[in-house]
Protein backbone atom coordinates (compact mmCIF):
# COMPACT_ATOMS: atom_id res chain seq x y z
CA UNK A 1 0.00 0.00 0.00
CA UNK A 2 1.23 3.34 -0.63
CA UNK A 3 1.66 6.48 1.90
CA UNK A 4 -0.58 9.00 2.00
CA UNK A 5 1.39 11.48 0.87
CA UNK A 6 2.41 9.41 -2.75
CA UNK A 7 -1.15 8.57 -2.87
CA UNK A 8 -2.42 12.07 -2.88
CA UNK A 9 0.24 13.24 -5.40
CA UNK A 10 -1.18 10.93 -7.48
CA UNK A 11 -5.08 12.41 -6.75
CA UNK A 12 -3.75 16.10 -8.21
CA UNK A 13 -3.56 14.10 -11.56
CA UNK A 14 -7.23 13.29 -11.78
CA UNK A 15 -10.07 15.91 -11.63
CA UNK A 16 -12.80 13.61 -10.26
CA UNK A 17 -12.76 12.11 -7.04
CA UNK A 18 -16.28 10.47 -7.46
CA UNK A 19 -16.19 9.89 -11.14
CA UNK A 20 -20.31 8.76 -11.18
CA UNK A 21 -21.60 12.24 -10.19
CA UNK A 22 -18.44 14.29 -11.54
CA UNK A 23 -17.75 15.57 -8.10
CA UNK A 24 -13.91 16.50 -8.22
CA UNK A 25 -11.19 16.38 -5.37
CA UNK A 26 -10.88 20.00 -4.32
CA UNK A 27 -14.80 20.09 -3.91
CA UNK A 28 -14.97 17.36 -1.42
CA UNK A 29 -11.14 18.64 0.19
CA UNK A 30 -13.12 21.97 0.80
CA UNK A 31 -15.97 20.06 2.42
CA UNK A 32 -14.24 17.91 4.40
CA UNK A 33 -12.46 20.92 5.74
CA UNK A 34 -15.58 22.96 6.25
CA UNK A 35 -16.93 20.34 8.62
CA UNK A 36 -14.65 19.24 11.23
CA UNK A 37 -17.32 17.48 13.11
CA UNK A 38 -18.78 15.54 10.43
CA UNK A 39 -17.83 11.84 10.13
CA UNK A 40 -17.53 10.24 6.71
CA UNK A 41 -20.48 8.65 6.48
CA UNK A 42 -22.37 12.24 6.44
CA UNK A 43 -19.57 14.32 4.32
CA UNK A 44 -21.11 11.51 1.66
CA UNK A 45 -24.57 12.08 2.10
CA UNK A 46 -23.94 16.20 2.02
CA UNK A 47 -21.42 15.70 -0.76
CA UNK A 48 -23.44 13.37 -3.07
CA UNK A 49 -20.73 11.00 -3.09
CA UNK A 50 -20.24 6.72 -2.69
CA UNK A 51 -24.40 6.54 -3.43
CA UNK A 52 -23.74 4.30 -6.94
CA UNK A 53 -20.78 1.81 -7.75
CA UNK A 54 -19.05 3.15 -4.65
CA UNK A 55 -15.46 2.57 -6.29
CA UNK A 56 -14.45 5.97 -4.99
CA UNK A 57 -14.65 5.17 -1.09
CA UNK A 58 -10.87 4.42 -1.19
CA UNK A 59 -9.82 7.43 -2.25
CA UNK A 60 -12.54 9.00 -0.41
CA UNK A 61 -10.87 7.21 2.97
CA UNK A 62 -7.58 8.43 1.96
CA UNK A 63 -8.47 12.71 1.40
CA UNK A 64 -10.72 12.58 4.88
CA UNK A 65 -8.19 10.69 7.16
CA UNK A 66 -4.95 12.80 5.79
CA UNK A 67 -6.71 15.94 6.30
CA UNK A 68 -8.40 14.70 9.83
CA UNK A 69 -5.18 12.80 10.62
CA UNK A 70 -7.51 10.49 12.38
CA UNK A 71 -7.56 6.90 12.81
CA UNK A 72 -11.04 6.78 14.90
CA UNK A 73 -13.42 4.46 14.56
CA UNK A 74 -16.08 7.08 15.63
CA UNK A 75 -15.38 8.48 11.88
CA UNK A 76 -17.36 5.64 10.38
CA UNK A 77 -20.15 5.26 13.02
CA UNK A 78 -23.53 7.53 12.39
CA UNK A 79 -23.07 10.38 14.90
CA UNK A 80 -26.23 13.10 15.21
CA UNK A 81 -24.90 16.21 13.89
CA UNK A 82 -26.25 18.66 11.99
CA UNK A 83 -27.57 16.21 8.93
CA UNK A 84 -31.07 14.83 9.99
CA UNK A 85 -32.06 10.90 10.21
CA UNK A 86 -34.69 9.48 10.30
CA UNK A 87 -37.07 7.26 12.95
CA UNK A 88 -36.13 4.19 10.99
CA UNK A 89 -32.37 4.82 10.21
CA UNK A 90 -31.77 5.15 14.13
CA UNK A 91 -33.82 2.38 14.88
CA UNK A 92 -31.70 0.23 12.16
CA UNK A 93 -28.48 1.72 13.52
CA UNK A 94 -29.50 0.95 17.11
CA UNK A 95 -29.91 -2.86 15.85
CA UNK A 96 -26.38 -2.98 13.95
CA UNK A 97 -24.82 -1.29 16.63
CA UNK A 98 -25.60 -4.10 18.95
CA UNK A 99 -25.71 -7.14 16.77
CA UNK A 100 -23.11 -5.95 14.83
CA UNK A 101 -22.97 -8.35 11.64
CA UNK A 102 -26.56 -9.30 11.79
CA UNK A 103 -27.78 -6.18 8.95
CA UNK A 104 -24.52 -6.34 7.03
CA UNK A 105 -25.52 -8.87 4.72
CA UNK A 106 -24.26 -7.72 1.29
CA UNK A 107 -25.72 -9.50 -2.18
CA UNK A 108 -24.41 -9.25 -5.48
CA UNK A 109 -24.77 -10.50 -9.03
CA UNK A 110 -22.20 -11.83 -11.34
CA UNK A 111 -22.23 -12.87 -14.76
CA UNK A 112 -20.45 -16.42 -15.50
CA UNK A 113 -19.11 -17.48 -18.62
CA UNK A 114 -17.81 -20.76 -19.25
CA UNK A 115 -15.94 -22.03 -22.49
CA UNK A 116 -13.40 -24.17 -24.00
CA UNK A 117 -11.23 -20.54 -24.01
CA UNK A 118 -12.99 -18.76 -20.92
CA UNK A 119 -12.93 -19.19 -17.21
CA UNK A 120 -14.63 -16.90 -14.88
CA UNK A 121 -12.90 -16.29 -11.43
CA UNK A 122 -14.56 -14.89 -7.65
CA UNK A 123 -11.86 -12.45 -6.02
CA UNK A 124 -12.34 -11.08 -2.26
CA UNK A 125 -9.59 -9.57 -0.23
CA UNK A 126 -9.80 -9.18 3.21
CA UNK A 127 -7.24 -6.64 4.19
CA UNK A 128 -7.21 -3.74 7.07
CA UNK A 129 -4.73 -0.68 5.91
CA UNK A 130 -1.67 -0.75 7.81
CA UNK A 131 -2.66 2.96 8.89
CA UNK A 132 -5.59 2.21 10.75
CA UNK A 133 -5.80 0.57 14.33
CA UNK A 134 -9.45 -1.11 13.62
CA UNK A 135 -10.32 -4.16 14.14
CA UNK A 136 -10.85 -6.80 11.60
CA UNK A 137 -12.97 -9.46 11.07
CA UNK A 138 -13.78 -12.98 8.99
CA UNK A 139 -16.07 -12.95 6.30
CA UNK A 140 -18.39 -15.47 5.10
CA UNK A 141 -19.36 -16.49 1.24
CA UNK A 142 -22.63 -17.74 0.28
CA UNK A 143 -22.24 -19.02 -3.57
CA UNK A 144 -25.06 -20.14 -5.47
CA UNK A 145 -24.78 -20.86 -9.08
CA UNK A 146 -27.68 -21.25 -11.84
CA UNK A 147 -27.66 -22.27 -15.08
CA UNK A 148 -29.14 -20.13 -18.25
CA UNK A 149 -32.68 -21.96 -17.29
CA UNK A 150 -32.53 -20.72 -13.96
CA UNK A 151 -32.01 -24.23 -11.82
CA UNK A 152 -29.48 -24.40 -9.31
CA UNK A 153 -26.45 -26.26 -10.28
CA UNK A 154 -24.07 -25.76 -7.38
CA UNK A 155 -24.47 -23.75 -3.94
CA UNK A 156 -21.74 -24.01 -1.41
CA UNK A 157 -19.70 -21.14 1.50
CA UNK A 158 -16.39 -20.22 1.98
CA UNK A 159 -14.83 -18.17 4.54
CA UNK A 160 -12.20 -15.50 3.85
CA UNK A 161 -10.24 -15.25 6.83
CA UNK A 162 -8.77 -11.57 7.88
CA UNK A 163 -5.51 -10.33 6.03
CA UNK A 164 -5.91 -13.02 3.24
CA UNK A 165 -7.69 -13.34 0.28
CA UNK A 166 -9.69 -15.55 -2.01
CA UNK A 167 -9.52 -16.17 -5.61
CA UNK A 168 -11.34 -19.23 -7.06
CA UNK A 169 -12.25 -20.28 -10.37
CA UNK A 170 -16.54 -20.94 -10.93
CA UNK A 171 -15.66 -23.23 -13.89
CA UNK A 172 -14.89 -25.98 -12.07
CA UNK A 173 -18.10 -26.43 -10.30
CA UNK A 174 -20.13 -26.97 -13.74
CA UNK A 175 -19.48 -29.27 -16.88
CA UNK A 176 -17.43 -27.77 -19.04
CA UNK A 177 -19.43 -26.31 -22.17
CA UNK A 178 -19.11 -28.34 -25.48
CA UNK A 179 -20.16 -24.35 -27.26
CA UNK A 180 -17.85 -21.22 -27.50
CA UNK A 181 -19.49 -19.65 -24.32
CA UNK A 182 -22.14 -20.67 -21.94
CA UNK A 183 -23.66 -18.17 -19.35
CA UNK A 184 -24.29 -18.74 -15.86
CA UNK A 185 -26.60 -16.76 -13.07
CA UNK A 186 -24.35 -16.18 -9.62
CA UNK A 187 -25.74 -14.60 -6.67
CA UNK A 188 -23.21 -14.26 -4.21
CA UNK A 189 -23.62 -13.13 -0.31
CA UNK A 190 -21.34 -11.82 2.31
CA UNK A 191 -21.19 -10.95 5.88
CA UNK A 192 -18.86 -10.57 8.38
CA UNK A 193 -18.62 -12.93 11.43
CA UNK A 194 -18.38 -10.98 13.83
CA UNK A 195 -18.17 -6.49 14.87
CA UNK A 196 -15.68 -5.24 12.51
CA UNK A 197 -15.21 -3.11 9.04
CA UNK A 198 -16.15 -3.90 6.15
CA UNK A 199 -13.00 -2.70 4.55
CA UNK A 200 -11.69 -4.11 1.22
CA UNK A 201 -14.38 -6.84 0.98
CA UNK A 202 -16.13 -5.83 -2.15
CA UNK A 203 -16.19 -9.17 -4.29
CA UNK A 204 -14.42 -8.74 -7.54
CA UNK A 205 -14.27 -11.16 -10.71
CA UNK A 206 -12.32 -11.30 -13.89
CA UNK A 207 -12.68 -13.01 -17.24
CA UNK A 208 -9.74 -15.20 -18.28
CA UNK A 209 -8.97 -15.91 -21.83
CA UNK A 210 -6.02 -16.93 -23.95
CA UNK A 211 -4.70 -13.33 -24.73
CA UNK A 212 -6.73 -11.33 -21.72
CA UNK A 213 -8.61 -10.58 -18.45
CA UNK A 214 -11.50 -8.74 -18.01
CA UNK A 215 -12.28 -7.65 -14.00
CA UNK A 216 -14.93 -5.25 -12.61
CA UNK A 217 -16.58 -5.54 -9.71
CA UNK A 218 -20.20 -7.37 -8.46
CA UNK A 219 -22.98 -5.26 -7.72
CA UNK A 220 -26.57 -5.36 -6.39
CA UNK A 221 -29.56 -4.16 -7.95
CA UNK A 222 -31.87 -4.14 -11.14
CA UNK A 223 -34.49 -2.25 -13.51
CA UNK A 224 -36.96 -2.64 -16.15
CA UNK A 225 -35.56 0.16 -18.74
CA UNK A 226 -31.83 -0.69 -20.15
CA UNK A 227 -30.28 2.15 -22.86
CA UNK A 228 -27.02 2.42 -24.02
CA UNK A 229 -25.68 4.25 -26.79
CA UNK A 230 -23.21 1.91 -29.33
CA UNK A 231 -20.56 3.07 -31.85
CA UNK A 232 -20.36 1.25 -35.09
CA UNK A 233 -17.67 -1.32 -34.84
CA UNK A 234 -15.66 -3.36 -37.42
CA UNK A 235 -17.03 -6.73 -38.45
CA UNK A 236 -14.62 -8.44 -36.62
CA UNK A 237 -15.71 -6.93 -33.25
CA UNK A 238 -18.88 -8.36 -30.62
CA UNK A 239 -20.78 -7.24 -28.52
CA UNK A 240 -23.42 -9.07 -25.91
CA UNK A 241 -25.50 -8.00 -23.22
CA UNK A 242 -25.42 -10.11 -20.35
CA UNK A 243 -29.08 -10.64 -18.98
CA UNK A 244 -29.44 -12.05 -15.26
CA UNK A 245 -33.34 -12.29 -14.18
CA UNK A 246 -33.26 -11.10 -10.63
CA UNK A 247 -37.29 -11.66 -9.90
CA UNK A 248 -38.92 -14.79 -8.67
CA UNK A 249 -41.04 -14.76 -12.01
CA UNK A 250 -40.35 -15.48 -15.73
CA UNK A 251 -39.68 -12.49 -17.70
CA UNK A 252 -40.41 -11.26 -21.36
CA UNK A 253 -38.14 -8.73 -22.10
CA UNK A 254 -38.16 -7.06 -25.92
CA UNK A 255 -35.16 -5.10 -27.81
CA UNK A 256 -34.58 -2.78 -30.42
CA UNK A 257 -32.12 0.32 -31.82
CA UNK A 258 -33.73 3.62 -31.67
CA UNK A 259 -32.51 4.30 -35.28
CA UNK A 260 -32.13 1.21 -37.23
CA UNK A 261 -35.66 -0.16 -36.10
CA UNK A 262 -35.03 -3.22 -38.18
CA UNK A 263 -32.77 -5.08 -35.79
CA UNK A 264 -34.76 -6.31 -32.88
CA UNK A 265 -36.20 -9.15 -31.05
CA UNK A 266 -37.89 -10.84 -27.98
CA UNK A 267 -36.98 -13.54 -25.44
CA UNK A 268 -37.78 -15.35 -22.10
CA UNK A 269 -35.27 -15.34 -19.16
CA UNK A 270 -36.33 -17.92 -15.88
CA UNK A 271 -36.24 -16.92 -12.30
CA UNK A 272 -32.56 -16.87 -11.22
CA UNK A 273 -31.93 -17.65 -14.99
CA UNK A 274 -29.51 -15.83 -18.06
CA UNK A 275 -29.09 -15.02 -21.15
CA UNK A 276 -26.39 -14.08 -23.07
CA UNK A 277 -27.70 -12.08 -26.36
CA UNK A 278 -25.34 -11.22 -29.04
CA UNK A 279 -26.10 -7.27 -30.54
CA UNK A 280 -26.51 -7.66 -34.31
CA UNK A 281 -23.89 -4.34 -35.89
CA UNK A 282 -25.70 -1.57 -37.54
CA UNK A 283 -23.95 0.14 -40.71
CA UNK A 284 -26.45 2.68 -41.01
CA UNK A 285 -24.95 5.43 -38.91
CA UNK A 286 -21.65 5.66 -36.90
CA UNK A 287 -23.92 5.81 -33.69
CA UNK A 288 -26.92 4.13 -32.43
CA UNK A 289 -28.98 3.62 -28.81
CA UNK A 290 -30.01 -0.18 -28.18
CA UNK A 291 -33.00 -0.40 -26.03
CA UNK A 292 -33.75 -3.78 -23.67
CA UNK A 293 -37.36 -3.47 -22.15
CA UNK A 294 -38.13 -6.27 -19.19
CA UNK A 295 -41.40 -7.08 -17.23
CA UNK A 296 -39.57 -8.15 -14.71
CA UNK A 297 -36.37 -6.33 -13.17
CA UNK A 298 -33.31 -7.07 -14.57
CA UNK A 299 -29.46 -7.09 -14.34
CA UNK A 300 -27.27 -6.34 -16.75
CA UNK A 301 -23.75 -6.54 -18.26
CA UNK A 302 -21.83 -5.31 -21.45
CA UNK A 303 -19.05 -7.27 -23.25
CA UNK A 304 -17.58 -7.14 -25.75
CA UNK A 305 -14.37 -9.14 -27.55
CA UNK A 306 -12.93 -10.12 -30.66
CA UNK A 307 -14.27 -12.89 -33.35
CA UNK A 308 -12.90 -15.60 -31.45
CA UNK A 309 -14.17 -14.82 -28.16
CA UNK A 310 -10.51 -15.13 -26.80
CA UNK A 311 -10.20 -11.14 -26.07
CA UNK A 312 -12.67 -9.10 -24.19
CA UNK A 313 -14.06 -6.72 -21.55
CA UNK A 314 -16.77 -6.35 -19.19
CA UNK A 315 -18.88 -3.04 -17.55
CA UNK A 316 -22.07 -2.59 -16.28
CA UNK A 317 -25.43 -0.91 -17.24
Amino acid sequence: MKSSSTNLKAKNKESFLCFCNKVEYKIVKNLIIANPSSNLNTICLKGNLANKCAACIPNLEDLYFSLRNSKSSDDFIYKKDKFKVSIKKHFLNSIDNIFGFSLTKLNGYLPMLDGKRIDTYLVMSNYCPKSLKTKPTDFSLHVSIYNSKGIKIKSFNKKVKKNSYLNLCLNKYVSKADQTVEPYYVQVARKGNDKGYRGSTRIHFFYKTKFSMASLHVQNGAKKEIKLELIRCNKNEKKFIFLMNTSKKVTEFNYHYSRNTNINGKGFIASKGCQLLEIQNFNNYNSDVFNISSKEKIKAYIIISNKNINKLSVDHL
